[in-house]
């Protein structure tokens, strides 16, 4: 008897203890520092975009530095292959929303989720889904400077890009490098495989494209040197706008191909063809694509 009433006493004594710790551990396990993010929702969609509402069930301890939206084609939503929108810092939890003009491709299966960033941490709502209707296709408004030269940087400026360069190509001839890129601006390099003076520039969003033209400047022939050369010499040829790069042109001493052995936008140096006629004078061409250009001066080329 007397040690069931000490088990009592110490039951007595310890139960409001555990009640109050319990009552500790429950607070303190709401208090987390990042908000709980209930829902993503898609409304208004039509065929200039979507608008995307994100609902925050319970705001945390930590302030919200920004929140927005992903989403893209890919239902785990990458961030690396999906676009984004950023709205900013959020002073208390609240429902947030923003109409997405951009990157939805029309018939398109996309994803959405929302996000929100506490110091290093993200949190994420589940992902919705829905069939898209359209929105603003990508335009081109302008190329400078064109006319342009090969390996020279130039400007596309236009709207509705994207905010993700992994989901945007460029081709000019071909695929290329984007130097700069945001929704307004992208920066290419201009590829020495161009032989045309007009060309196309396509920019492609998600399969959404515009189209724009570049043109290059001609080649353009100043003067060559040496004046006199024999066969299986050297030929210096002079001027503005010639490829640096020995394919895709060629260089003519009268109506015969020589090899170039080292281009630069200014100087290319050719080998002699040694089955050119001796004994001439000649006036040296330089063909690129549809763009020619030939030497004021000529070159005498003599025997062996």
């Amino acid at each position: 008897m007397k040690y069931m009433n000490y088990f009592r006493y110490m039951v007595m004594i310890m139960l409001p203890a555990l009640m109050v710790a319990a009552c500790d551990k429950s607070h303190s396990f709401t208090q987390r520092p990042f908000p709980l993010l209930i829902k993503t929702e898609i409304t208004d969609a039509g065929p200039e975009g979507a608008r995307f509402r994100g609902e925050i069930l319970e705001e945390g301890t930590d302030p919200v530095t920004d929140h927005g939206f992903y989403w893209g084609f890919h239902e785990t939503l990458p961030p690396g292959l999906s676009q984004v929108v950023h709205l900013g810092p959020m002073e208390n939890a609240s429902d947030f929303e923003s109409f997405v003009d951009f990157g939805m491709p029309a018939g398109k299966t996309l994803y959405v989720k929302a996000f929100a960033i506490c110091g290093d941490l993200t949190v994420y709502s589940p992902v919705d889904q829905f069939v898209s209707q359209g929105c603003h296709t990508p335009e081109i408004t302008a190329i400078t400077p064109s006319p342009a030269t090969y390996k020279q940087e130039i400007s596309i400026q236009g709207k509705y890009f994207g905010s993700n360069d992994r989901l945007v190509d460029v081709t000019l001839y071909t695929d290329i490098q984007k130097t700069y890129f945001s929704d307004t601006l992208i920066k290419i390099e201009v590829p020495v495989q161009l032989t045309t003076k007009i060309n196309e520039v396509t920019v492609d969003v998600m399969g959404m494209k515009a189209t724009g033209t570049l043109e290059l400047y001609p080649p353009v022939v100043s003067h060559i040197s040496p004046g006199q050369v024999a066969l299986k010499d050297t030929l210096d040829v002079y001027g503005d706008y010639l490829k640096p790069y020995p394919y895709f042109q060629d260089v003519l001493i009268g109506d015969t191909k020589c090899q170039v052995i080292s281009p630069e936008k200014e100087h290319l140096r050719v080998l002699v063809n040694p089955l050119i006629e001796t004994g001439k004078y000649y006036h040296v061409k330089v063909i690129i694509g549809d763009m020619s250009s030939v030497s004021p001066d000529s070159v005498y080329v003599g025997g062996q």
